[in-house]
């Protein structure tokens, strides 16, 4: 008896024991189980505490604007852990059970798939105000940027190989053609006495003949198409997921990240291409009702194409809004704009000291519409007020700025006229879902930024209207360059170098102000640079962007219906990284550059 006293005795005491150690390992069996493997972007914070009292966990990712702290944990004991995104720094505080006093506070950027330790302790003399904390690595980060610099080193080697094999073709070429013309001279030389024959009667009569053969050859703008390739190509890569790095996908609310400008880098383009095509249209003194005609079937058939693209099925959240969408509606009214407004002549000017400006005031007309519609969007979005919402409020609602009350007031007066117009035909999945704890549906190419993006796309033509009136490559630089400039301190002066705290912040799912001035200004560099490179110095021939960029409609189209199946993507574990995303991104992007240039050989284009 006495023995099987002792056998439980034991192994009660290695219970405990057990227990005791478990509750200083993140490793042992927890309240809620834990697999041992972590998410990308993801991190293990595993919470001790040795006060005798239980413990509430709070915290909220710095990212969220003006939003209060989030209980994580409640009644804490001795051990528990949680997951942290590792995008941009967490803020955690340990608080009382009941959470009016503050035991402990902490900001810390946390590595991806890390593993730390927070202990909270207390000294000798059980008050409050003696409690320390302290945090510590228990498994090292992993180092996620590794993929991304071994895709940039190798992208800069085949750039390298590229121009090498560039120069020797070109090189290989001039002297093909050098000894070619030697030989030609060699033959006219000893068939002199023939030609010299031949040419009392036939040589006048074949110059005439190859003059009038011979047509004009009209180059095509190599920057536009290449800056239109750019485009296409990183919009490709951001939507595989840019190899699953947050930089290169969507600001949740305020912020400007890679994917936010190529949308509208595509609006000014637009904008700069209209310019060429009525110019054009002009020259071949095409009718005002045949250019209408074209203009409303391009608009209506891009609206089209976005519907069909944009949807997978569900009629009752078929979303209305979309990128193609936004694409038909600007051209319907900037091309009009073109058609109605037409740009006056400048010749009268010729002599006077503002004849300088001509490319500004010679779209005098279209830039007071392009006022007009900016100070509507204005008025509309600051001084008409929202039921329920505080005026002027253009936060993202939820638990952000002005909570509780603008818990439903995401977007302001833009998410409002949205789901009056437009009900639950929304994007249902925005970027402000899960950090904002957002319910509404809210979509970023809704109604009222439709204003602002039309100003975006009289901003291209503005650069288009440059490169119409000026005919040398020095003064086109230095205007877009100017415009740049121009732009950017307008930009900074907005939003006061800051992502929240500025008068008007930079704000893609609204298309603020400051968003469209900035991401015009970015088009107009990017653009300066592509024509100077290849334009103006002919040092490069655009690829391999040039090539998606010739055939930006049917490469875009495609890749929205195919980016599901393989090879252009394939279904990824959870657990896996970066690399694997990354190797992805990389796969289906190159594939539709090796598309769009087999078609561009094979001279198919689709054009709308």
């Amino acid at each position: 008896m006495a023995l099987i006293q002792m056998i439980f005795l034991s192994v009660a005491v290695c219970l405990c024991l057990f227990g005791l150690v478990c509750n200083q390992s993140p490793s042992c069996p927890q309240k809620e189980k834990f697999s041992g493997k972590l998410k990308m972007d993801t991190a293990l914070l595993n919470i001790t505490s040795t006060i005798h009292q239980p413990l509430t966990v709070w915290g909220i990712d710095s990212n969220c604007y003006k939003c209060p702290l989030q209980k994580l944990k409640t009644s804490l004991f001795d051990s528990d852990f949680i997951i942290i995104k590792t995008h941009y720094s967490f803020i955690l505080e340990i608080k009382n059970q009941n959470g009016s006093e503050s035991l402990c506070r902490l900001e810390h950027l946390f590595g991806e798939r890390g593993w730390y330790e927070y202990m909270v302790e207390e000294s000798a003399s059980q008050s409050s105000a003696n409690v320390t904390c302290d945090l510590r690595v228990l498994k090292k980060p992993e180092n996620s940027y590794m993929p991304l610099w071994i895709t940039f080193a190798a992208l800069f080697g085949l750039a390298v190989i590229w121009v090498l094999l560039t120069l020797i073709t070109r090189k290989c070429k001039a002297r093909c053609k050098k000894r070619s013309s030697e030989l030609n001279e060699a033959e006219e030389e000893e068939n002199t006495e023939l030609k010299i024959a031949g040419n009392s009667e036939s040589q006048a009569p074949q110059e005439t003949e190859q003059t009038v053969q011979t047509p004009l050859v009209k180059r095509r703008l190599k920057s536009l198409d290449t800056f239109r390739g750019i485009a296409i190509t990183l919009m490709i890569f951001v939507n595989y997921g840019g190899g699953g790095y947050y930089f290169f996908g969507h600001a949740v609310w305020n912020g400007l990240l890679v994917a936010d400008v190529v949308f509208p880098w595509f609006i000014w383009i637009m904008g700069l291409s209209i310019t060429l095509s009525f110019r054009s249209l002009r020259r071949r003194k095409t009718s005002k009702l045949k250019i209408a005609y074209k203009i409303v079937k391009r608009s209506i058939i891009l609206f089209g194409l976005g519907l069909f693209t944009s949807n997978y099925g569900n009629l009752k959240f078929y979303r209305i809004p979309g990128v193609l969408q936004r694409f038909g509606v600007c051209y319907l009214f900037v091309a009009m704009m073109q058609l109605l407004l037409t740009p006056m002549n400048n010749k009268d000017t010729k002599g006077r000291w503002w004849h300088i400006f001509r490319d500004v005031y010679g779209l005098w007309k279209q830039w007071i519409f392009a006022l007009l519609i900016l100070a509507g969007y204005l008025a509309v979005t600051y001084a008409v007020v929202v039921p329920g919402c505080p005026k002027g409020y253009t936060g993202p609602g939820g638990i952000g700025e002005g909570f509780p009350s603008a818990f439903n007031c995401s977007g302001g007066m833009a998410g409002y006229i949205d789901r009056i117009a437009l009900g639950n035909h929304l994007y249902r999945f925005p970027t402000i879902k899960d950090l904002y704890k957002t319910v509404r549906p809210f979509d970023p190419e809704g109604i009222l930024g439709c204003l602002t993006s039309i100003v975006l796309v009289f901003l291209g033509v503005q650069a288009g209207h440059i490169l119409s009136i000026h005919s040398k490559h020095k003064p086109r630089l230095i205007r877009w360059i100017i415009w740049s400039i121009l732009l950017a301190a307008i930009t900074v002066g907005l939003c006061g170098v800051s992502i929240n705290e500025g008068i008007v912040p930079i704000n893609k799912n609204l298309w603020s102000v400051s968003f469209i001035l900035a991401t015009g200004a970015t088009s107009f560099f990017l653009f300066a640079i592509c024509y100077i490179l290849t334009d103006g110095l002919d040092w490069w021939n655009g690829a391999p962007f040039f090539y998606p960029g010739m055939n930006s409609i049917l490469v875009y189209v495609g890749h929205l219906i195919l980016w599901r199946h393989f090879p252009f993507s394939w279904e990824m574990d959870e657990y896996g990284g970066h690399g694997e995303k990354m190797a992805m991104s990389m796969t289906g992007t190159t594939l539709w550059c090796l598309i769009a240039y087999y078609l561009y050989r094979k001279n198919i284009f689709l054009k709308i």
